[in-house]
């Protein structure tokens, strides 16, 4: 019966921790745009930042507008963006790849803003970025479920044997 059910947990469990390894250093972008210009930030899932990779600003068709470098720290600015749905678009050099949309509405606030207002700004588009970083991220809840639901698989299988096994009368002989 071990050797069955060995059988039957080892593919399960491979396929368990394959969507893990997949998830284990994933690209991801955050963005926010403000006064014409789009903020962003480029880290991988275990929140390193991305440093030295090229981002694009593209079209909505995919026509590459400008292209810049991410810094130390994984953060990027593209100046001169007007309003519109742009697509950003990032591919680090271990071939990892992430698209985001963003649209950008009209400037409506006056060129000369209060130093508090430039402030806020800059405060919101933290509290942005973070928000968009905690959506992003595996939550343990998540892999627990997963796992739990692998397991309960597992044990109707399990249990799916037996039965045949119980029919076939291999079982209690």
């Amino acid at each position: 019966m071990i050797p069955a059910l060995a059988r039957t947990l080892l593919p399960l469990l491979a396929a368990a921790l394959l969507p893990a390894t997949a998830w284990a250093h994933a690209l991801r972008l955050t963005a926010t745009a403000a006064d014409g210009r789009i903020h962003g930030h480029l880290f991988y899932s275990d929140e390193t930042p991305a440093t030295g990779e090229w981002v694009e600003l593209q079209t909505r068709e995919g026509t590459t507008v400008q292209r810049v470098r991410s810094d130390a720290t994984g953060r990027f600015v593209f100046a001169g963006v007007g309003a519109g749905d742009w697509r950003l678009v990032a591919e680090g050099e271990e071939g990892h790849r992430v698209e985001s949309a963003l649209a950008v509405a009209a400037a409506t606030a006056p060129a000369a803003a209060p130093p508090e207002l430039a402030a806020l700004r800059e405060e919101l588009r933290a509290l942005r970025e973070e928000v968009q970083r905690y959506e992003q991220r595996v939550r343990l809840g998540e892999v627990l479920g997963g796992l739990g639901l692998i397991a309960g698989l597992a044990g109707v299988a399990a249990w799916w044997r037996a039965q045949a096994a119980r029919r076939d009368g291999r079982e209690g002989a």
